[in-house]
């Protein structure tokens, strides 16, 4: 599985296909797009799986938004093309909405995972590229297209996928260092959660907020076990989801 996003309520569209992360050598054109349809879930423990799509136009999909759930369509990085996809799930097709230098890998990419967690916030499109160190936002139209110009708010940021909080803070899970580091709204990082040599959210990928009414401040995060990168050089242990009280953060 390379991205997940919930566009309605408890039907889930998962991006998968053929990566090694021990290698990390990718099989482009493997990956398609599958429905997993919860909604019964809590009254039989069952989900209903079914194909969406070939995304034969994405090297290797990777963090997702919804761009308009109305009209079913997210959008999806694309970290070996260093581009971000429209995709329409109602009409099967996708498409590149915005690609810029600040998406794409560098001439040698110490690591070849350029655009990775993407994020919808206030109008804006933020992402981290890992194997530039960056992360970034750009203004964007309702068409999910380029609205002005792309601004760096931070380098040497190696970066997951991210989500924001009420206050506009930017929490991002930092895979290779087993931490969660906050972009702060006025500015400045600072690591909140984890350590690079413990064990605790080894390999953390990504987060989300609880949506229910007074549990806004609960973070869930969910890791690798270090599988991309073995803590102290050889443990791991199984991926796991684990939930952050950040009632405590001040900004």
């Amino acid at each position: 599985m390379a991205g997940i996003i919930e566009v309605e309520h408890d039907k889930f569209y998962v991006a998968g296909g053929n990566f090694d992360l021990s290698t990390f050598v990718n099989q482009t054109g493997s990956y398609k797009l599958w429905e997993v349809d919860m909604t019964n879930f809590e009254s039989d423990g069952n989900a209903a799986v079914k194909e969406v799509m070939k995304l034969e136009k994405v090297g290797l999909p990777n963090g997702m938004e919804v761009l308009s759930k109305s009209e079913k369509i997210i959008l999806a990085a694309d970290c070996e093309a260093g581009a971000v996809f429209k995709i329409d799930l109602a009409n099967e097709t996708h498409e590149i909405a915005i690609q810029v230098d600040e998406m794409k890998n560098p001439e040698k990419p110490f690591i070849p995972i350029a655009v990775n967690g993407i994020a919808i916030h206030k109008e804006y499109l933020y992402w981290t590229n890992t194997s530039k160190e960056l992360f970034c936002r750009i203004k964007i139209h309702k068409d999910g297209k380029a609205a002005g110009d792309v601004e760096i708010i931070d380098q040497g940021l190696i970066g997951d996928d991210l989500c924001f909080d009420r206050d506009d803070n930017a929490w991002i899970a930092r895979n290779p260092f087993n931490t969660i580091t906050v972009a702060k709204a006025k500015g400045g990082l600072v690591t909140v959660a984890g350590k690079k040599d413990r064990l605790e959210i080894a390999g953390v990928t990504a987060c989300q907020f609880d949506r229910k009414s007074g549990n806004e401040h609960m973070l869930y995060v969910v890791t690798n076990g270090g599988l991309g990168g073995p803590v102290n050089g050889s443990e791991v242990e199984g991926g796991k989801v684990s939930v952050i009280d950040t009632s405590s953060f001040k900004a």
